[in-house]
């Protein structure tokens, strides 16, 4: 028996430009999909697609933070890497995507979405004014929880 080797993408979809955008990105997985197909059949042909079709599958995205998981066979994420950043439009948005790391599972693409929002965060912290961190601060510190939802709190 043969073990396939699979390459799991971390990407990010942003808004072009260089322009910060926190919006949800109304987009499914079966978009990026085939935005990807399209992409590939124009730049690798047939060949191209006939290697990812029916393998390649979208298995995370979060519409807040815009960012995706990619599983692709070990030998054709080359393909899928080098297309990556070509694709301008997903499910008429447009859209520029980055490839932002590349694993071997699943479990380290989570690792490194973890510890890539924490420096996002600290960018953030040290670019705020004491009074926007003070705000910043007590909005990430209230918890509004109603008793109806968690009478375990008042105890």
């Amino acid at each position: 028996m043969v073990r396939f080797k699979n390459r799991y993408l971390t990407i990010q979809i942003s808004p072009p430009g260089n322009t910060q955008c926190n919006q949800l990105v109304n987009i499914h997985s079966h978009h990026v999909y085939q935005a990807i197909r399209l992409a590939i059949k124009s730049i690798h042909g047939d060949y191209g697609l006939a290697c990812v079709q029916n393998i390649i599958s979208v298995k995370y995205l979060n519409p807040k933070t815009r960012i995706a998981f990619i599983r692709v066979p070990f030998g054709p994420h080359k393909l899928l890497t080098s297309v990556l950043p070509v694709i301008k439009q997903i499910d008429k948005l447009s859209v520029q995507v980055s490839v932002l790391h590349v694993s071997a599972t699943i479990r380290q693409c989570f690792k490194f979405v973890k510890d890539y929002q924490h420096r996002h965060l600290e960018q953030l912290w040290n670019s705020l004014s004491p009074s926007e961190r003070d705000n910043f601060k007590s909005v990430v510190l209230s918890l509004d929880v109603e008793e109806k939802s968690a009478p375990y709190l008042n105890k």
